[in-house]
């Protein structure tokens, strides 16, 4: 009896594998670099899934650093599609307003964060 729930659990794990593979795919397929909807489509989703991997493999627990950074990077990607700055090179040049600087330093400094993790995770972007 064990023996087969291994099995069973085993072909899930596979095909919830399969499932984020085709999300992945997706995404990929997505013009991001000129396209500023899909440019954020495609960030919202992929620190998502990075999170949601992270979690399963439990190199992630909620509500720590990493989480969190995510949580602001993700938030810092909307703020910059609400302000046009989506598809921007030097957005801090760009920025005027003494607040949208903090805002825009915040962003980085979470997406530093997340940078400096994932240097050591990039297995939980398949």
């Amino acid at each position: 009896m064990e023996e087969e729930e291994l099995k069973r659990e085993k072909k899930e794990q596979e095909m919830e594998e399969e499932e984020i593979e085709e999300i992945r795919q997706y995404l990929n397929a997505l013009n991001k670099n000129e396209n500023k909807e899909e440019r954020l489509v495609y960030q919202v989703m992929d620190l998502q899934l990075i999170k949601y991997r992270g979690i399963q493999t439990g190199d992630i627990v909620p509500n720590d650093k990493v989480a969190m950074a995510i949580d602001k990077s993700i938030e810092g990607f909307i703020w910059l599609y609400e302000k046009g700055y989506s598809l921007e090179k030097n957005i801090k040049e760009l920025v005027k307003d003494e607040e949208e600087k903090l805002h825009y330093e915040e962003m980085m400094n979470a997406f530093a964060v997340l940078n400096d993790f994932m240097s050591t995770h990039m297995a939980l972007t398949r």
